[in-house]
């Protein structure tokens, strides 16, 4: 058993003579510490007339000595005013003992719920993010006295068409890169490509993109292009991060995910850390270019397309997107796109206005006439319904899992007593394993349909207060009253060939048309 110290103390003189106190301590520690295992030797019995005002005891100092050796692995006192009346020397003899592996423990109540406990434990959390900011502003420090000398921040360093030189902290060129990034510069400056042609261009010539794979995004093309770095400009604390605009929830370890601009003044430019692939004129060429192209589609983007969002491709899965075509709106599969999918979706793109007029009807007319949508979500939890059993039947999978966890148990004693043997151990636990699976699929299935269920019911009133208030007014709806039924009903557009369907609240796999697509 290991030993332990026990510390009692008074602080008058009276007690100490009447021995009451510090024996009744004693008696008491002695028991509590037996009930946690522990031996405790006469001479580990400390026992002490001084103030609690005071660290600097003779008998304390030898205890927090012992314990520092690890000579002891615990200290128990009566209660937390016995040991120190000061909190802060309670934290002091509390980390001490932490460090060296003992357990502080008193009698009355454990350390972490008392007050005493609750200051410590803040204080260390305290110390932790004190610590924690102290290695921040040293990290930062660092990259500004990094960035000061001339050299690339370690991080930042990383760039397509550059090799990284650690002793110097700065970027030399890869010639086989920077060809492409050449290429890519002369494409927009000379062809007028927009970024997605350039991107279907690469992919085309089979160059590898900078993660090594042949495909090349819109996004990643832009990076280059965008990058003053190419054209030998460099800057250092350029970027601070910050909170996403819509933070996902959930207990993230790194919460400033998103980057920002930090005021021009605070910049750092680093003249000798990139050398120029792309002269300097070409590179504000190309951001001409660039910005023109921004404003084309910034004029595209004035056409409304009230299904944005809502239309898919039945055959790759894809969004639709809207573009304008020779005068006229269009909806269009993303896959269609050979940036985005190496073999391009070839479903129909189809006329806006004549794709919206027939969705248009079909809502109007569920709005108008709400029982059809609470027929349909009735049939759907009838579907869900079918099958389940009774409500108790997770309750049932799980006396299963405990009959198999029981069978299991009972598996291994016989093998252990020689009735089986290897090979029908292993054929008796792969039984038993698929079983195992077999029920907690089933389990994941029903867990699913019961919230399902519940969705459903939450549906089911939205759909009616929804349908309530909007049905005497449809005449008057205007495109944002459009897009706002459009979620409220949970609708989805899929188009494959000529072949349109709705889902959603509204019935499923319903066909509404059929309608000729144009040459495309």
């Amino acid at each position: 058993m290991p030993d332990a110290i026990l510390y009692c103390r008074v602080s008058t003189r009276q007690q100490a003579e009447e021995g009451t106190s510090l024996e009744s301590q004693r008696d008491a520690c002695l028991k509590h510490a037996e009930q946690k295992g522990y031996s405790v030797p006469e001479e580990y019995v400390l026992l002490e007339d001084a103030s609690g005002a005071n660290l600097d005891r003779p008998l304390l100092t030898r205890g927090r000595e012992l314990v520092k050796s690890g000579q002891a692995k615990a200290l128990v006192c009566y209660s937390t005013d016995r040991l120190a009346r000061n909190p802060i020397h309670i934290a002091i003899i509390a980390e001490e003992c932490q460090k060296a592996g003992a357990k502080l423990l008193f009698l009355t109540e454990p350390l972490d719920t008392s007050p005493e406990g609750q200051l410590i434990q803040y204080v260390k959390g305290y110390a932790a993010q004190l610590e924690r900011e102290k290695i921040k502003d040293r990290t930062i420090r660092g990259k500004r006295a990094r960035a000061l000398a001339g050299q690339l921040p370690t991080g930042s360093a990383g760039l397509y068409g550059y090799d990284y030189d650690k002793t110097k902290g700065v970027r030399r060129i890869d010639e086989e890169e920077a060809r492409v990034v050449r290429m890519i510069f002369n494409w927009v400056d000379e062809e007028d490509l927009t970024l997605g042609r350039v991107a279907i261009r690469l992919a085309e010539l089979g160059i590898p993109s900078p993660k090594g794979s042949g495909r090349w995004g819109r996004s990643t093309v832009g990076r280059i292009v965008k990058n003053p770095a190419y054209s030998g400009l460099t800057y250092a604390n350029m970027y601070k991060s910050v909170l996403p605009k819509n933070p996902q929830k959930g207990n993230a370890r790194y919460k400033n995910t998103r980057r920002e601009f930090r005021p021009r003044e605070e910049w750092i430019p680093l003249p000798d850390a990139t050398p120029a692939v792309v002269s300097r004129e070409l590179f504000d060429r190309v951001r001409e270019r660039l910005a023109c192209h921004q404003r084309m589609a910034s004029r595209n983007a004035r056409h409304q397309y009230l299904l944005r969002g809502h239309v898919e491709c039945g055959r790759c899965g894809r969004r639709f997107y809207g573009e304008p075509m020779r005068g006229y709106r269009y909806y269009r599969c993303a896959g269609r796109r050979r940036y985005v999918s190496i073999e391009p979706c070839r479903n129909d793109a189809h006329e806006a206005s004549e794709l919206e007029a027939l969705v248009l009807r079909e809502l109007r007319r569920l709005l108008i006439d709400p029982a059809l949508i609470l027929a349909e979500v009735e049939k759907r939890r009838e579907g869900l319904a079918a099958g389940m059993g009774h409500s108790d039947d997770l309750a049932f999978l799980d006396r299963q899992l405990v009959e198999l966890a029981g069978r299991e148990r009972r598996l291994l004693r016989a093998y252990t007593l020689g009735r089986f043997s290897d090979e029908d151990l292993d054929t008796e636990h792969e039984a038993i394993r698929r079983e195992r699976e077999a029920i907690l699929s089933r389990k994941a299935t029903l867990a699913e349909r019961f919230e399902q269920l519940d969705d459903l019911e939450v549906t089911e009133r939205a759909a009616q207060e929804f349908c309530g208030r909007v049905s005497r007014n449809l005449d008057a709806f205007g495109y944002d009253d459009w897009r706002l039924a459009l979620r409220a009903l949970d609708t989805v557009v899929r188009v494959d060939g000529q072949q349109v369907t709705l889902h959603g609240v509204i019935p499923i796999d319903a066909r509404i048309c059929s309608i000729a697509s144009p040459q495309s």
